[in-house]
């Protein structure tokens, strides 16, 4: 037995081991393994947006487990108001994928920002 550490990012490893414990005694094995997350989220945000452009912030959410998920979304956006961004709540069957999206202006202020950049934190439980 031995431990592998791996980390949690989506990733697939091809694990291969020989073994030469003495004369005429000889072996080979390999796996391959996947480390993936049971709930996914890929980001489907724009991107460049002009000063008063209008767009859909969408995500994408994978469901990669057995089961069903009730997922609820929430996202933050830097000058973006608040309350153009509710939190959302989606069911995603096992195995599928839903979209979850907010309607979104880009300010005026964009220009003006330190980095002219909009900045977005979403979640999903």
């Amino acid at each position: 037995t031995l431990d592998v550490p791996l980390n949690d990012s989506l990733t697939s490893f091809r694990i291969v081991a020989v073994a030469d414990p003495g004369v005429n005694r000889f072996g080979t094995g390999r796996a391959t393994i996947a480390a993936t997350q049971g709930l996914q989220m890929i980001s489907g945000l724009p991107l460049l947006a002009r000063e008063d452009d209008k767009y859909r912030a969408m995500f994408t959410l994978r469901n990669t487990t057995q089961r069903a998920m009730t997922v609820e979304a929430t996202a933050r956006a830097t000058l973006v108001e608040a309350q153009a961004l509710p939190a959302q709540t989606v069911q995603v069957p096992a195995g599928e994928a839903r979209e979850i999206g907010w309607d979104v202006t880009a300010p005026a202020l964009l220009a003006y920002s330190r980095s002219g950049t909009i900045m977005w934190e979403v979640s999903a439980t």
